[in-house]
């Protein structure tokens, strides 16, 4: 039997600003209950990242990551709004709100525990007043291939350099991201050097998907090089920024060949602001 062929690049499409909004906050509602799975099943880690879901490129899923055999990963198929606990238990989220949805897993997943989505956590949508998810469309499957596209190329530096942290969506903010932390292992958190790269899928500040290079700590007189392409931000943080709209609208080649060309400089010039 022959290997599976490597995911490869889909392509983006250039949409109008802010059509991505309202999937995007049902997607990001849904993957609290990954979360809450995660925090009753998955054990503890000290930096939160029990709770981070990962991509699975070959199912085009977030999954969780599993405690045991008895608390397999739960996955979210983000384009068609489906959950999916084990191999074969799937609910479909349409016409669910996300008690019915937590009933339903942890109708599956034992009594551990009640199973419970923090309402601060849910961004400002219906579902955090116990409004149903709505029908799946376009918009859920183009986040879908954002998301899928940023694991490749996050994965360009993460995948076998230690050096990177694995590459994780977190469910609070919903980006997903890799961390270069350039300190010593005992150097407090907060002062340690690090370089992070990710993608946004949209947050309060921007409608639309970013990619991101940022710096910490924030450097007081930054010196900022040239970059082929996206632009450097400096108020509140310092770090690179390249917006959905200068990528989806080259054709699929160059779109996977400027997100790389991008976060390669923007990570060198961060790196060469922190004195690396």
């Amino acid at each position: 039997m022959g290997s599976l062929a490597a995911p490869a690049w889909q392509t983006l499409h250039d949409v109008a600003r802010g059509d991505l909004l309202p999937a995007r906050l049902v997607l990001h509602s849904a993957a609290q209950l990954l979360r809450a799975y995660a925090l009753e099943f998955v054990p503890e880690a000290a930096d939160g990242a029990h709770t981070a879901l990962y991509w699975h490129p070959e199912t085009q899923e977030f999954g969780t990551d599993a405690a045991d055999a008895d608390a397999p990963p739960l996955f979210l198929h983000p384009g068609s709004l489906t959950l999916r606990y084990g191999t074969e238990a799937r609910l479909a989220l349409p016409g669910e709100t996300l008690e019915g949805a937590l009933e339903w897993l942890g109708a599956r997943a034992g009594p551990a525990g009640k199973l419970e989505v923090e309402p601060a956590r849910v961004p400002q949508h219906e579902l955090r007043a116990g409004g149903v998810f709505p029908p799946a469309d376009a918009a859920h499957a183009e986040l879908a291939r954002w998301f899928h596209d940023a694991h490749l190329a996050l994965n360009v530096l993460a995948a076998g350099n230690p050096s990177w942290s694995p590459v994780r969506c977190w469910p609070h903010h919903f980006d997903i991201a890799t961390l270069l932390v350039l300190d010593d292992v005992g150097v407090d958190p907060e002062d340690a050097r690090s370089v992070g790269v990710g993608l946004s899928p949209g947050d309060e500040d921007h409608d639309d998907p970013y990619w991101y290079v940022n710096v910490w700590p924030v450097p007081a007189s930054p010196s900022l090089p040239e970059l082929p392409i996206g632009r450097w931000h400096t108020e509140g943080w310092v770090g690179a920024v390249l917006d959905a709209s200068e990528v989806a609208a080259r054709d699929s080649a160059d779109q996977e060949r400027a997100v790389r060309d991008f976060v390669a400089a923007a990570v060198e010039g961060a790196r060469s602001m922190l004195e690396v």
